[in-house]
């Protein structure tokens, strides 16, 4: 495979790169680079990182207002993940792919056959009424999931609420040269699709904070939850990977919350190849049921009103990454209208929240997005201080080690708190500044 070198000024957004490794990032093309690396986003696929794992060079203007740049490997671990507590980044260098060609075969399929329910648990009986699966499809959409996860390019599965359907995008890819032209679109999803999602994207927007308001809860999420499960495609298409990546284009015009967390999957007691996707089953069906609790039916509110969403993906070797250290990770989502009450939407992501740290001792929020409250009983900004205490440590070790080599004169760790962070990083790095 050939790999490309490609520099970046901050502003450039990842839309304008045709040859980026982006199934590292996050799917929506109006972001920057500078902004999903800084938080350390990640993408979809077992063989993938994260997208501070592909940055081989930074540049930013440091705490005396010089512009300095940091390629070592060792320091990179910390300054290629930083959240901007170096300084002002102003270029990254990064190391990508070699483009090649996705072979998209998104399908909808019944909620029982995309991701079987583990042994024991009991199928809430509105979803039971919608499956038509047997035994035997459902054994056989558990081995499709697993092979998808050990061998594709790029695994993500959506659940909308209440649906009987699921909507799965995962693919794998090919050569240019190893797939016949004609069979390739070179724009996809294309110009006016993409301009009539972008409208959609809007448009839902704007019924969530508005006519869908003065609904209740319970048919804003029939609504969205069919809507949103029709308009997604069924189709077997050849397109370049990063069309394929932004299948769906207008995202931010549709403003969310969203808790995700990072489960870590552990390898098979017999097997230290074998991804162990059992943890990926209870996630999955744990929160599901919960959108059925009895709490929210006798209330009438129910607060996940969007979807669930999963990725697969590798670990990472920055510093701070919330998967640092991994194998492999369960990305795991769930997000809801803004129209949500604040109040009941904290208290739904507390209980999912310890549904998913049951599961594992070491889960972490992504940093991109909300926080619970709590995390394994403790506040969660005091959980990850104590979480991230060995993080916290190397990280400041490379911050001392890149301060030394400023031109105008050694940087402290305490000259960066003063310039670039603020009072949550000041808490929950208490040790980086010491």
């Amino acid at each position: 495979m050939d790999i490309e070198i490609h520099r970046y000024n901050m502003q450039r957004s990842i839309a304008d790169s045709i040859h980026a490794n982006e199934r590292n990032s996050a799917p929506q093309v109006e972001i920057t680079f500078g902004g999903s690396n800084a938080n350390i986003c990640h993408g979809s696929g077992v063989s993938t990182k994260t997208l501070s794992d592909l940055v081989v060079a930074v540049e930013f203007v440091n705490a005396l207002g010089e512009v300095q740049i940091v390629s070592d490997p060792d320091q990179l671990k910390a300054v290629a993940g930083s959240f901007g507590l170096f300084g002002v980044v102003t270029c990254l260098t990064l190391r990508m792919d070699e483009m090649t060609i996705a072979k998209m075969n998104t399908k909808k399929i019944q909620v029982q056959c995309t991701i079987p329910p583990y042994e024991g648990f009991v199928v809430p009986k509105k979803l039971q009424k919608k499956d038509k699966s047997s035994e035997w499809m459902r054994q056989e959409g558990w081995d499709k999931f697993v092979h998808s996860v050990k061998n594709d390019y790029y695994v993500e599965w959506f659940w909308f609420v209440w649906s009987g359907e699921c909507w799965v995008n995962c693919w794998d890819t090919a050569r240019k040269e190893d797939i016949p032209e004609d069979d390739i679109r070179e724009e996809y999803p294309g110009e006016a699709k993409t301009k009539f999602q972008e409208a959609m994207e809007t448009m839902a927007h704007l019924a969530n904070s508005t006519v869908f308001k003065a609904y209740p809860p319970k048919f804003q999420i029939k609504m969205f939850s069919t809507m949103a499960i029709t308009a997604l495609p069924e189709e077997q298409v050849n397109t370049y990977v990063v069309n394929a990546l932004h299948f769906q284009r207008g995202i931010h015009n549709m403003r969310v919350y969203d808790l995700e967390l990072e489960i870590p999957i552990e390898a098979k007691a017999d097997d230290p190849n074998e991804p162990d996707l059992e943890v990926v089953k209870k996630a999955w069906w744990d929160i599901i049921a919960l959108t059925y609790d009895k709490e929210f039916k006798k209330k009438e509110d129910y607060p996940l009103r969007l979807a669930l969403e999963m990725r697969i993906f590798g670990g990472s070797d920055i510093h701070m990454a919330p998967v640092a250290g991994n194998k492999w990770t369960c990305s795991i989502e769930v997000l809801t209208t803004q129209d949500t009450h604040l109040d009941k939407w904290e208290h739904f992501m507390q209980r999912v929240t310890d549904a998913w740290c049951k599961l594992h001792p070491n889960v972490r929020p992504h940093w991109a997005k909300q926080l619970p409250k709590t995390m394994y009983g403790m506040d969660t900004k005091d959980w990850i201080r104590e979480a991230y205490k060995e993080n916290i440590l190397r990280f400041r070790e490379a911050m001392i080690a890149v301060g030394k080599c400023a031109e105008g004169g050694t940087i402290q760790p305490k000259d960066n708190q003063m310039m670039f962070s603020n009072p949550f990083f000041d808490y929950v790095l208490d040790k980086l500044w010491q």
